[in-house]
């Protein structure tokens, strides 16, 4: 794959809206071989069983990986030998997530991404650079905009190394857009388009949906972005 040839991820999410069990079996039946993985929604006794019936599939390669604030060293070691991990996200320490006593050696791989707040420059300069959440940075023009132009100044100044792709809903009636982690139709990631000059080469897409639409709305993206 080029430098310049763009990868978009499907997403394995965990929120109370994702069957990730289910999008396991899927795996096996679209014989997929990489992902992006979002731990987000289950503690560790769910981690494990998702980690046993994933070593059955044949992902070999996890490129990102949105981990969690309750996470111990090990959990993140396994995870980075096993899939040659080139990427993690946390949330920010302004955020109600924030990540206590994060391991030294795993920050050159790991990326502060922006959630309703968007980090600050002291907490990026200890780490590899910002994670970029899409639909996160396009709502923001509506109900925050001093972080909209926060975010414009951060992506100018720090690495990108990974990403989360969500739908944009907008509302016509309302003239306001929400960010959707279950999308319903192609058009919800037009939005997109105005930010081609920040995707990173590999783009996951954080979605609810089963990795049979996912592979819809990837193609889709795949129309415009390459």
């Amino acid at each position: 794959m080029s430098n310049n040839k763009k990868k978009i991820l499907l997403g394995l999410t965990t929120t109370s809206g994702s069957n990730w069990r289910e999008k396991i079996e899927e795996i096996k039946k679209y014989n997929i071989q990489d992902i992006a993985l979002f731990l987000t929604g289950i503690q560790k006794k769910e981690r494990e069983e998702l980690y046993y019936l994933l070593e059955k599939t044949k992902i070999d390669f996890i490129y990102h990986i949105h981990i969690r604030s309750d996470m111990a060293e090990k959990e993140l070691e396994y995870l980075v030998k096993k899939y040659r991990v080139q990427a993690l996200n946390i949330h920010s320490q302004r955020s109600r997530f924030a990540f206590p006593n994060f391991p030294t050696r795993f920050k050159k791989i790991t990326y502060i991404e922006n959630t309703v707040v968007v980090p600050t420059f002291q907490e990026l300069n200890q780490f590899a650079g910002v994670c970029i959440d899409f639909s996160h940075w396009d709502v923001y023009k509506f109900f925050h905009w001093k972080e909209y132009q926060r975010m414009k100044r951060v992506v100018k100044q720090y690495p990108i190394g990974c990403c989360h792709v969500s739908a944009v809903r907008y509302f016509k009636k309302i003239r306001i857009s929400f960010d959707k982690h279950k999308a319903r139709r192609q058009q919800e990631f037009d939005y997109l388009k105005k930010y081609k000059n920040y995707l990173p080469q590999y783009i996951s897409l954080e979605l609810e949906n089963s990795f049979q639409e996912q592979l819809v709305y990837k193609k889709y993206i795949e129309s415009f972005l390459n």
